[in-house]
């Protein structure tokens, strides 16, 4: 079997059961329905279906890190055993993917200054006892997560997050401007510029999920209803809603890691305060309504549950995966899947930047898997950053690419012996982009059409319809 049915097949199937471990956690802290929901809110936003699938090591991650979600809220295990289990679960996250690892620790650090913190104030809210974050857990943790990462990885991973605390500080003074905005953060909010009008209504129901989030937490930290979750839990949602706050408002705080990922990570502990949130607000509504004249509305819990679910939780569902741009033949559809062909003939420069970023032709598989066969290893391979990044590595397994650049481009003679890697984009839209970056930032995408270095294209020595490439000696 061809290794690449590994990551097709086995490794989503693991994180499948991501959702299912994450409906039992919700379920022993809040009602069955409103576990359902929140576990169908989880999965209905794109980075779980789309970001996460392409991510192996962060699918394994997830895996453990449910899993000491469940260990934390769960009350039929012995002591011992989850005390056990949580220290095998949270050094296999440590292993499996250090952006999570960092994350969990940040959770850690915040129980144990709560935990100092109680002593001072006995009557704090949060002084309950800390069953599983204990002061021995959380050293054992921290010395496994710095060690790992700092001589086993050759700390590359604890300079990126030194890296990040720099950029932030050396930014602070850009909070408010918007133009420091990552565009994934402007798509969550229900603020990035919309494609269509169509796309105007998921901005909107953007809009609404989040404050549904930020009622439910709200009525996590003030209502004396919350008793049912526990210290560890309570602790790790209000920290996650913060590290949402500051991937928002802080620039670039999330640009390292990803805001989508951010996002998705921090829901997986959020999502049920999303539909308890929606319970309370539609609650809130009609305690008001009723004060009017001739007004009596009752509404149940499972009322309110059928509302959320029809008008918020659909529909946001449906416009995620591209369902309403495809049956509304949208100008700006959003899903391969559903939207392939429709994709292909948009005129839009954007769509098909995203098409041809995110799927690879049978005529792009062909011509990689050739150059990787016949190519001669002392001769460099030229393309542009999207075969380089995602074709030429997946089917040619060849890493050290060498892209065009700006200046390149200009002056395509520079370009010494080596092969010219043609993707079906640039034969078909006889076009080059060229991504200029700063750090881990992209701080400018340029376009060039591929007339600019036909002089060098002189030697075509493969051609698999739309995809070519040339020898240049």
């Amino acid at each position: 079997m061809d290794f690449t049915w590994l990551f097709k097949i086995v490794y989503p199937f693991l994180f499948s059961f991501v959702p299912l471990t994450l409906y039992q956690t919700y379920n022993k802290i809040t009602e069955e329905k409103v576990a359902f929901l929140g576990t169908f809110f989880l999965i209905s936003f794109s980075a779980f279906y789309s970001v996460m699938i392409s991510l192996a090591k962060q699918q394994i991650a997830e895996i453990f890190f449910v899993l000491i979600l469940l260990l934390i809220v769960d009350e039929t295990l012995e002591s011992v055993s989850k005390k056990l289990l949580i220290v095998i679960f949270s050094i296999c996250l440590i292993f499996s993917h250090y952006g999570l690892a960092y994350i969990f620790m940040l959770f850690l650090i915040i129980s144990i200054i709560t935990l100092l913190a109680k002593r001072i104030i006995k009557r704090s809210r949060l002084s309950e006892k800390l069953n599983l974050f204990n002061g021995t857990f959380i050293l054992l943790f921290l010395v496994t997560i710095m060690a790992w990462y700092i001589y086993i990885s050759s700390s590359f991973t604890f300079a990126k997050i030194v890296g990040i605390g720099n950029h932030i500080t050396s930014n602070i003074g850009e909070i408010l401007n918007p133009l420091n905005k990552n565009p994934d953060v402007l798509k969550i909010l229900g603020q990035k510029e919309t494609l269509s009008p169509i796309h105007d209504i998921a901005k909107y129901l953007y809009q609404v999920v989040n404050f549904f989030v930020i009622i439910g937490m709200l009525k996590l930290i003030f209502s004396k209803d919350s008793n049912k979750i526990n210290t560890e839990y309570k602790i790790m949602a209000i920290v996650g809603f913060v590290v949402i706050i500051l991937s928002i408002i802080v620039p670039f705080f999330s640009s390292k890691i990803g805001t989508n990922r951010i996002y998705h990570i921090i829901m997986l502990i959020l999502s049920p305060f999303c539909i308890i949130g929606g319970c309370y607000l539609l609650s809130f509504i009609t305690k008001s309504l009723n004060k009017l004249p001739k007004v009596n509305i009752n509404l149940k819990k499972s009322d309110k549950l059928k509302i959320i679910t029809i008008l918020v939780l659909v529909p946001y569902f449906l416009f995620n995966v591209g369902f309403i741009y495809e049956i509304t033949n949208d100008s700006a559809p959003s899903s391969i899947s559903l939207s392939l062909k429709n994709m292909e003939k948009s005129i839009n420069p954007s769509i098909k930047m995203q098409l041809n970023s995110e799927y690879i032709w049978k005529e792009e598989v062909y011509s990689a898997k050739w150059i990787y066969k016949y190519k001669d290893h002392k001769y460099k391979i030229y393309s542009d950053e999207l075969s380089g990044r995602y074709i030429l590595p997946s089917y040619g397994n060849f890493l050290g690419y060498h892209g065009f650049t700006n200046y390149t481009m200009h002056n395509p003679t520079l370009i010494k012996k080596g092969y010219i890697y043609l993707s079906r984009y640039n034969t078909l839209e006889k076009t080059i982009e060229i991504r200029d970056w700063s750090g881990d930032r992209i701080a400018m995408t340029l376009f060039f059409n591929t007339t600019q270095i036909s002089p060098i294209l002189k030697n075509k020595i493969y051609s698999s319809e739309l995809s070519d490439i040339y020898f240049l000696g």
